[in-house]
């Protein structure tokens, strides 16, 4: 799903529900780890 976003380096993106990190590692990957990622999850678990 992240590819369909077309996140590119330099973006900001809000993660709502990032449980263990795994989009978030996906969308850094695909920005070049270039830009900012905001990750939350509710679940104190993840």
């Amino acid at each position: 799903m992240a590819v369909l976003l077309g996140p590119r380096p330099g973006d900001r993106v809000i993660d709502a529900c990032a449980g263990g990190g795994g989009k978030s590692l996906h969308l850094a990957a695909l920005m070049g780890n270039k830009g900012r990622i905001l990750a939350m999850d509710v679940s104190e678990k993840s």
